[in-house]
């Protein structure tokens, strides 16, 4: 065999290196919230938009206000056993109400299930929250969880909310361009801490 032809072979065995797919539908919110389930007080709106790259048009983002508890949510499918990245953006309300919630917080999370559409058994979540306690740039901030789906995962439930614990005023959040991928990296020799996961149910509003 000639050395052209070796080293044709070896480019035919050699393993194609594709981009990561975002397993969530309408994550950029261009144009509507269709595929996410929300609450009463979470809309779509264009009065704030993230962008997240030159091929994301301009468009809206999906604003979640409340007096108490509101949310948006979507469930996909997951394989077991494997890394997933989730990254969001968030911004607080840059126009706040007349009566702005005083303590307004935020929550971030990720829920894994051992049926395929988020309704059987909870296994594992990952989450992140802030309160207005803590310092937040201006602006659009980016928040991303790491964590492996559990052996018998089939789906994973992505929710983000607001809320205003103390009941005394308007708690307002916008979120856009979320994604949910397989992290090709992580899975691979390139070691980093494990997230912490626990192995409860979280919470329900």
């Amino acid at each position: 065999m000639s050395t052209r032809s070796w080293v044709i072979g070896l480019c035919l065995l050699a393993p194609l290196s594709l981009p990561a797919q975002n397993v969530l539908k309408n994550s950029s919110f261009n144009t509507d919230a269709i595929g996410w389930a929300t609450s009463q007080n979470t809309i779509w709106e264009t009065a704030e938009d993230h962008h997240g790259n030159a091929d994301d048009p301009a468009g809206g983002s999906l604003r979640i206000s409340t007096s108490v508890v509101d949310f948006a949510e979507q469930c996909v499918t997951v394989s077991p056993l494997k890394e997933y990245v989730i990254d969001a953006w968030i911004e607080t309300d840059p126009n706040p109400q007349f009566a702005p919630c005083t303590g307004a917080n935020w929550s971030f999370e990720v829920v894994f299930w051992d049926d395929s559409e988020c309704s059987a058994n909870p296994l594992a979540f990952l989450a992140e929250a802030h309160t207005s306690g803590d310092a937040i740039t201006d602006g659009w901030i980016e928040k991303t969880l790491i964590g492996q789906a559990p052996m018998t995962a089939g789906s994973a439930q992505v929710k983000l909310a607001s809320t205003c614990s103390l009941r005394n005023g308007v708690a307002t959040y916008y979120v856009d361009d979320i994604t949910l991928q397989s992290d090709a990296i992580f899975a691979s020799d390139f070691e980093v801490p494990p997230p912490v996961i626990h192995p409860q149910q979280p919470p329900t509003p």
